[in-house]
């Protein structure tokens, strides 16, 4: 695999030269196949800022991580992984109810001088009509 970079000379000419490893990678880079997953990085980046939300676990603060060491911080960062996973299937089922439930009629503020809510326009089409 041939590189661009000129024998003798640093690295300083590398950044003004491609290098052809990029196109001999499993996803040659620019093509349709790279796109397709460098996609899917925002995705990846999205559950990351989870755990760095300060309304949330906020694993950045330390100040909200009593204990120290490594495996004090190991412990803290799964435990932050696993409840954001868990607000991420409550979010879920409670956003699946809502759409089950179906399309929700909202009450008339429109009353009668009964205080009764007036009849929709589409409910008034539906009730017989009196004989003259």
């Amino acid at each position: 695999m041939p590189l661009l970079i000129p024998e003798g000379k640093g690295g300083a000419t590398s950044r003004k030269q491609p290098q052809p490893i990029k196109s001999l990678q499993k996803f040659p880079g620019q093509s349709q196949t790279w796109a397709d997953y460098y996609g899917m990085r925002s995705l990846v980046e999205a559950s990351n800022n989870l755990l760095k939300l300060a309304s949330a676990e906020d694993i950045g603060n330390s100040k909200k991580r009593s204990g120290r060491g490594f495996a004090f911080h190991y412990l803290a960062a799964t435990l932050a992984a696993v409840s954001t996973n868990i607000r991420r299937i409550i979010t879920f089922f409670v956003n699946e109810a809502e759409r089950s439930i179906g399309e929700r009629i909202r009450t008339r503020r429109r009353k009668n001088e009964h205080g009764d809510a007036l009849l929709r326009q589409n409910e008034l089409l539906t009730i017989p009509l009196a004989a003259p």
